[in-house]
């Protein structure tokens, strides 16, 4: 009898059993937090491919052009077709990763994926344009576009993270929204003014001036309500966070606080906006520097 009860406490517990045995919150954050680590691992496998992808394609671009002794117009044009493609789809992938929030995934969801829209139609532009497709005009138009979308996008991205909860957040975060739309499609006239050659009226910059007026006002009282709130509820949030740091440590599970997902996708777009201008300026003088070269 006491040989058997021996053996039963020298039998180590398997990972199942101890998943099983642990409260239901426990297992909750174990397994958040293995799918975290999972996606992780599948974001930086992808990142590795495609760097791996674009630097296979330029080195044989590369080579065939010293092979034949001169970088053309041609050679240089699809260096920076690959270049384009290999930054445009870091990025894109870089969006995909970001983390979905709990509060409101969908809407996460629907503004990331028009993030990556973005990312793709800002490719297909660049490489029409490096083809000499598109005439710098209407690069430079479609870019303006598509950077009025990226401010309405990032916009929208934050009011759907507004506590709908609330009546007065939900009501003023779905009226901001609405204007938000709006003075978008209300700019789409003056983006191509430039490669059509049209003039608008006056009173078209006048609606301008009042939808900035009208929309940064909703905003405004948006983030008043959302202060409101938090002030209101702010016990509720800290002992809410207390139980979920007590079920993290309880399931052997580090303790980390998480970057809000509006943070992540902010720093892709600065990185995006103002890091892609660098990187092309650096690639752009490569290039001049080898063509004198060869």
């Amino acid at each position: 009898m006491s040989e058997d009860t021996t053996k039963e406490k020298d039998t180590p517990e398997t990972d199942a059993q101890v998943v099983a045995e642990a409260p239901e919150e426990q297992v909750v954050v174990v397994q958040e937090s293995e799918a975290r680590h999972s996606r992780a691992t599948t974001i930086r496998k992808w990142f590795f491919y495609i760097l791996i992808g674009g630097l296979i394609v330029s080195a044989v671009i590369s080579i065939s052009a010293v092979l034949v002794g001169e970088i053309n117009d041609v050679v240089a044009r699809s260096l920076w077709t690959t270049f384009i493609m290999v930054i445009h789809s870091l990025i894109a992938v870089a969006l995909i990763g970001a983390a979905t929030n709990e509060r409101n995934s969908t809407a996460d969801e629907v503004a990331l994926n028009v993030l990556v829209g973005l990312a793709i139609t800002s490719f297909i532009t660049a490489a029409l344009g490096i083809w000499e497709v598109f005439s710098g005009a209407v690069v430079g138009d479609l870019y303006r576009l598509m950077f009025y979308a990226l401010f309405a996008d990032l916009l929208i991205f934050g009011l759907l993270h507004s506590r709908f909860a609330d009546t007065a957040i939900a009501r003023s975060a779905k009226v901001s929204i609405g204007i938000t739309v709006a003075f978008f499609l209300y700019l789409i006239p003056s983006v191509f003014s430039n490669s059509l050659n049209y003039t608008l009226p006056d009173i078209y910059g006048r609606g301008i001036a009042a939808f900035s007026i009208l929309l940064s006002t909703s905003v405004v009282i948006t983030v008043i309500f959302h202060w409101v709130y938090a002030m209101k509820h702010r016990d509720r949030r800290i002992k809410e966070r207390a139980e979920e740091i007590a079920a993290a440590q309880a399931a052997g599970v580090p303790v980390a606080q998480p970057m809000p997902v509006w943070l992540k996708v902010l720093l892709i777009v600065i990185v995006a906006v103002f890091g892609l201008p660098i990187v092309l300026g650096i690639l752009g003088t490569i290039f001049i520097t080898l063509g004198r070269m060869f």
